[in-house]
């Protein structure tokens, strides 16, 4: 069925924004750590260059002096480059998670939509009770497998002639389970997802 598919990719998009937004997460630690030890690498560098200088203030050693000048300033324009790419990737980082935490949003709004139309689509018309699992061949109506066993040779729907009757899989993952359960687990997934969403906001 076309809403036992769209509700599959819906599924498998969700998962997949899930697990992009737990790499970008953890990329963005790594790019604050580094930057905190980039912080501490250049504290210690400057305490060295400075007791060096002061080493060298008893001596008249222009040469020494202008190196140790040449090492700070160094020290100072490379650090410096480098935290500034950490800043660019960490707000390129920031802004991934912004539109995955969007596309998260958009999605639990569609999975609630899609809801009631899961219910009506997949609910035998027949016994108006039994999840559909079975489809006719070759008018591709839809039924339960119940009510299918009772209709020997024509569509309950369009009348036409039963060839075979096949039972329905969603995705290679064996029968079909009642869709209005599997809606309400994504809906569930996309609540508890704002949740973490809100509380992962913090790193941004």
């Amino acid at each position: 069925m076309d809403v036992q598919n769209h509700i599959a990719r819906i599924n498998t998009r969700w998962q997949d924004i899930i697990k992009q937004i737990a790499e970008k997460q953890a990329q963005l630690v790594k790019i604050r750590e580094e930057d905190t030890q980039l912080q501490n690498n250049v504290s210690t560098i400057r305490e060295l260059l400075s007791r060096l200088q002061q080493i060298g203030m008893g001596c008249d050693d222009g040469p020494a002096q202008m190196h140790i000048q040449g090492l700070r300033k160094c020290t100072a324009e490379t650090m410096e480059k480098r935290q500034n790419e950490l800043q660019v990737n960490q707000k390129a980082i920031e802004k991934s998670l912004e539109n995955l935490f969007a596309h998260q949003t958009a999605m639990r709004t569609m999975a609630t939509q899609l809801s009631p139309t899961m219910r009506d689509a997949c609910v035998c018309i027949v016994c108006i009770d039994n999840t559909v699992d079975t489809v006719f061949v070759p008018c591709g109506h839809t039924i339960c497998s119940g009510c299918a066993s009772n209709i020997p040779s024509r569509c309950h729907y369009c009348r036409q002639l039963i060839t075979s009757k096949q039972r329905m899989y969603l995705s290679g993952q064996g029968p079909v389970p009642p869709m209005a359960q599997s809606l309400d687990t994504i809906v569930a997934a996309a609540t508890a997802g704002e949740t973490n969403a809100s509380e992962a906001n913090y790193v941004i």
